[in-house]
């Protein structure tokens, strides 16, 4: 019941967060094309701008200069480049001559090409002349109407140039000669600032008297791309809208891009402020608060599962030490042993099963201390080896039991800072775990050896299947067995691995599984050979 109500909750707080992205998002696409409207508007009041500045403070009288310096005339004298500088100024022209390449006349009845500059045009430059211009002589003297004059970006990269050019005659008769100069793109950057500053691009009436720049940015490119003029501040092309000069005039392209936080200028009422956050968020939680509802129903499911095969297995573990200590315990009460290696057999079996019953009590206690964080170690710079093999002796009987073959092969050199109790649980873990998924008739190799990065390690490795591989990391969670282990006959508790992890962890040590040369498992716990402050990881 209490999962149906929050999945009807989490459908209800869907449906809200949809209704109210639905209407803000119809809001928000309205806002925007209002606002791309107005970058349409500015886009062409840019270029129209640029277009006019163009032909009258650059085109006009760049080539009446021109003309009058002997350019319209195929049979007068070009004047020198200089004397054409000086007849620019009579003609009202406002930009440096610095940025001037060369003035140019061709004879379009002979095909001469004349030109006067500090800077004489190339080879290909050359080439290119020519043919542009016949080419406009040719197209413009067939249709009714023709531009008779124009602008031509030629060149590449930041070797763009400005071909400035004029046709004479503009009509009737065939035209005769092309004349005209070239330049660098500084006198676009001009006109492009000029407009900048005093060209509304916007209607006042809608702006408010607000400055352009806080309004919209505008890029002005050639045909290529090259930027040749960037406002500032420039906004992201959110919402943007190009318009062109057209052919005529180089084909320069304005771009302008509206600054999204002056909706609140040119759109009224704004872009919408939507409470779609509040929802989402309120969403999210929700969704939240579900999924750790049904997580921790699901979680709480698997750990009954796991505390009633805890609890099962470790009642079966604890009720066969305790049925064999009983039984013999009783035989030796009742004075039923017929021969004195009889009373010494029993007393072995109550010895090795009490033996037995501490182990498997010790490692239910280590692992509710741990589970509780109250394990307290005390780490000591001791020799392994005496401690390894005084472990390997009192395991032994339980080794016998399943007529298993312990072998050490021990380096008596190496010390290692760990508390003796913890390491000795460490190590009886990992020889029951072996002994316990390994044949009857194996032999278990525990080896002590240098391991890299000034480690000490102890190996424990036995005959059995071995762990698959995408499995090694989860058999050292709590209440964790294989599922082969689950389904046959081998007792466990599942903590053994669990606790052997904890217990490395508190003495800085670190614990893996490996395949043996054999074919079964390998575990290795790799021991600093430095100081570890208790606890520490």
């Amino acid at each position: 019941m209490v999962g149906i109500l929050l999945f009807l909750t989490l459908g209800l707080a869907g449906v809200m967060a949809y209704q109210a992205w639905d209407a803000t998002r119809s809001h928000e696409r309205i806002a925007k094309a209002a606002l791309q409207d107005h970058a349409l508007s500015a886009a062409w009041q840019l270029t129209s701008a640029i277009r006019r500045d163009l032909y009258g403070a650059f085109l006009g009288p760049g080539l009446e200069a021109a003309a009058k310096a002997g350019g319209a005339y195929p049979d007068a004298p070009l004047k020198e480049f200089r004397d054409f500088e000086k007849i620019l100024k009579d003609f009202g022209w406002s930009f440096g001559s610095e940025g001037f390449h060369f003035l140019f006349r061709l004879d379009l009845r002979t095909g001469k090409l004349e030109t006067r500059g500090d800077e004489a045009p190339g080879p290909e430059v050359t080439q290119f002349l020519k043919t542009f211009l016949k080419e406009q002589a040719s197209l413009g003297s067939v249709g009714p109407k023709r531009m008779p004059a124009g602008i031509k970006i030629h060149g590449t990269g930041g070797d763009e140039r400005m071909l400035v050019y004029g046709i004479e005659p503009p009509s009737g008769s065939a035209p005769q000669v092309a004349f005209g100069f070239q330049t660098d793109l500084s006198p676009i950057k001009a006109i492009a600032a000029e407009v900048a500053k005093r060209t509304p691009l916007l209607p006042p009436a809608l702006t408010g008297g607000a400055e352009t720049a806080k309004l919209l940015s505008f890029v002005v490119t050639t045909p290529s791309g090259r930027e040749v003029f960037v406002s500032s501040p420039q906004y992201l092309p959110e919402i943007e809208a190009k318009d062109t000069v057209g052919v005529s005039y180089g084909g320069l392209t304005g771009a302008v891009r509206i600054n999204p936080s002056a909706a609140e200028t040119l759109v009224i009422g704004g872009l919408p402020k939507s409470r779609l956050p509040t929802i989402l968020g309120l969403l999210a939680l929700t969704s939240a608060m579900v999924l750790v509802a049904v997580f921790q129903l699901r979680r709480e499911q698997e750990l009954a599962l796991l505390r009633t095969d805890f609890v099962s297995s470790v009642s079966h573990q604890l009720r066969t030490p305790l049925a064999q200590i009983r039984m013999f315990g009783e035989t030796l009460l009742l004075g039923r042993i017929r021969s004195d290696e009889e009373r010494q057999r029993s007393l072995e079996i109550i010895v090795k099963e009490a033996q037995r019953l501490t182990h498997q009590v010790d490692n239910v206690l280590h692992f509710s201390r741990a589970q509780r964080g109250e394990v307290a170690l005390n780490l000591q710079e001791v020799l392994l080896a005496p401690l390894i093999s005084e472990a390997l002796e009192s395991f032994g009987p339980l080794a016998e039991a399943q007529d298993c073959r312990v072998e050490a092969s021990l380096d008596e050199s190496l010390k290692a800072w760990v508390d003796p109790g913890a390491f000795r649980q460490i190590l009886l873990n990992l020889l029951e775990n072996a002994v316990k998924h390994g044949p009857s008739d194996q032999t278990v190799d525990v080896r002590l050896r240098k391991g890299a990065a000034g480690t000490v390690q102890l190996l424990v490795e036995d005959e059995g299947e071995g762990i698959p591989e995408d499995q090694r990391r989860e058999i050292f969670a709590p209440y964790s067995r294989l599922a082969r282990d689950r389904d046959s006959g081998v007792a466990g508790s599942g903590i053994g691995l669990a606790v052997v992890r904890e217990l490395a962890r508190r003495q800085g040590a670190t614990v893996r599984v490996e395949d043996s040369v054999s074919g079964g498992a390998s575990f290795v716990v790799a021991f600093p050979r430095g100081a570890v402050a208790p606890g520490e990881e």
